[in-house]
């Protein structure tokens, strides 16, 4: 990865944003359990331009936050019995697959992982399908080299967390951490996932960059789209976000002066690809959404 500094910051500022925190970054595998949470289009495109991916130090700031919250985790709690940022591999269909379990307890048998995140997270949910992956992979790796695990726990921590809002939102977390108990899937499931992946990959792996599938709207985390009944002279839906143009037509037809009216087709917004996708300027969807938005 290129680490880029656009904004000319300091080389002292450059330095900790650019610096690779990461103890698992040049770790010897095919995938990691991370990876797995991702999509066989976006897995693909990362492994083949791992060199040319450019990132700029001014979205990695939630990074070393995160960083650094795995780093006093560390210290704190490395003589305290507890197995802290330990890395573990095993071969699946001829492919190696590592995870890292930011702590482990070797008495009860339980996997933690810290995540530094946004208290959106807490109000809107949604990422533990996601955990419930990589967490169970990780389970999977750890029972393969010996060691047991009852208990799969996420530990999200808000840093944007305010106690000011806590007292008044009850949608708002409480507190600035949550703790979050991960279902364990058994070891035949996991593994079927790993190999349904591994699978997916293979089968797109010699294809052409303008010739990969598009992710799923799901992992596009698409927003809004859909069809719309507009008057014209307006710049402004009477009525928005109809999932087909038959239902807008019904709208329509029911609701509005037909021959004042019409109906048009609206691009839904893919926020993944757009601000959190690393590989987005290779992606074949990704450059015809914004050749359609450039139109």
């Amino acid at each position: 990865m290129k680490i880029t500094n656009k904004m000319e910051f300091p080389d002292y500022i450059y330095n900790l944003f650019a610096h690779e925190w990461y103890s698992g970054h040049d770790a010897p595998h095919d995938y990691s359990a991370t990876q797995f949470c991702g999509t066989p289009t976006q897995t693909v495109l990362q492994n083949r331009h791992k060199d040319e991916i450019e990132c700029d130090i001014i979205d990695l700031a939630s990074k070393v936050l995160g960083v650094g919250i795995h780093y006093v985790a560390e210290i704190a709690n490395k003589d305290a019995g507890y197995v802290v940022e330990a890395r573990k591999y095993m071969k699946v269909d001829g492919k190696v697959i590592s995870g890292q379990a930011d702590l482990y307890c070797p008495k009860t048998g339980k996997i933690v992982d810290w995540k530094n995140t946004k208290a959106t997270s807490y109000i809107y949910g949604g990422r533990e399908p996601k955990y419930r992956i990589q967490l169970n992979i990780n389970k999977l790796l750890f029972e393969a080299n010996g060691l047991p695990v009852n208990e799969l726990e996420i530990v999200e921590i808000y840093s944007d967390w305010a106690k000011a809002k806590a007292a008044f939102d009850k949608k708002y977390p409480p507190n600035p951490f949550h703790v979050i108990r991960i279902g364990q899937n058994s070891q035949e499931e996991t593994l079927a996932y790993i190999r349904h992946f591994i699978a997916d990959c293979r089968a797109i792996e010699d294809l052409p960059d303008d010739e990969l599938p598009p992710c799923s709207p799901e992992d596009r985390w698409e927003r809004g789209g859909g069809w719309a009944v507009m008057q014209y002279g307006k710049t402004r839906a009477i009525r928005a976000g109809l999932d087909s143009e038959a239902e807008a037509e019904m709208y329509r037809n029911k609701y509005t002066k037909v021959q004042d009216t019409y109906i048009e087709h609206r691009q839904s917004t893919p926020v993944k690809c757009i601000d959190w996708c690393d590989v987005n300027k290779w992606c074949p969807f990704y450059k015809e959404y914004m050749k359609k938005e450039e139109q």
